[in-house]
């Protein structure tokens, strides 16, 4: 996957400090495991 993701088109344009800090952000929330599975989205919007 890591050479997928190296191999992919970039984008010239710097990410914004808005950008970066929702990236920080959504990384602490994996690593404390605050996410909801795709199991769990299913049932909360009844598609299972």
């Amino acid at each position: 996957m890591t050479d997928r993701l190296v191999s992919m088109e970039t984008d010239d344009e710097p990410l914004s400090e808005e950008t970066f800090k929702r990236i920080e952000e959504a990384l602490e929330d994996l690593k404390r495991g605050r996410y909801y599975t795709e199991e769990e989205i299913e049932a909360e919007l009844e598609l299972g």
